[in-house]
């Protein structure tokens, strides 16, 4: 059912079991479009168009209409917007609990600052500053107790 170079465009492999058939159809070279269906279970195909659809694709095109209609809508809605649906009011929920959970662990930590001790080029961040001057030093500058190697001198 997979798409692979030695399949022909607009090619199509059936999969039959029990009540259900999926169908692999090539549209473009290397791309498959599987569908599986329990309404159809014929291996009728299109013989007449260039394209070679199957009855499931060509059903499929003429039903679809709801669901990009939804699609649509759905992109109409954002999170900061109130809402009475309930799939929209549960996503803003997760994704406010979500944020207010990685403020909380940001919160502690301090913001990195360039390393006063390396030269400018390189760039460095730090997290940590030397205790007794306050100076910014990377992990590469600092002993086991963080302090500068200019107060270490």
């Amino acid at each position: 059912m997979k798409a692979s170079k030695s399949r022909e465009v607009h090619s199509t492999e059936f999969g039959f079991n029990g009540s259900m058939t999926m169908i692999s159809y090539i549209r473009k070279k290397g791309k498959a479009v599987l569908l599986l269906s329990t309404m159809h279970h014929s291996k009728m195909v299109d013989e007449n168009s260039q394209k070679k659809k199957t009855e499931i694709i060509l059903f499929y095109n003429q039903t679809k209409g709801g669901v990009d209609i939804v699609d649509q809508m759905v992109g109409y809605y954002t999170c900061k917007r109130q809402t009475q649906r309930w799939p929209m009011v549960l996503w803003c929920g997760v994704t406010k609990a979500a944020n207010q959970q990685q403020e909380r662990s940001t919160e502690g930590q301090q913001k990195r600052k360039r390393c006063q001790m390396c030269p400018r080029n390189k760039h460095r961040k730090a997290t940590n500053c030397c205790w007794k001057c306050s100076t910014p030093v990377c992990n590469g500058h600092s002993q086991k107790q963080i302090v500068c190697d200019n107060c270490t001198q």
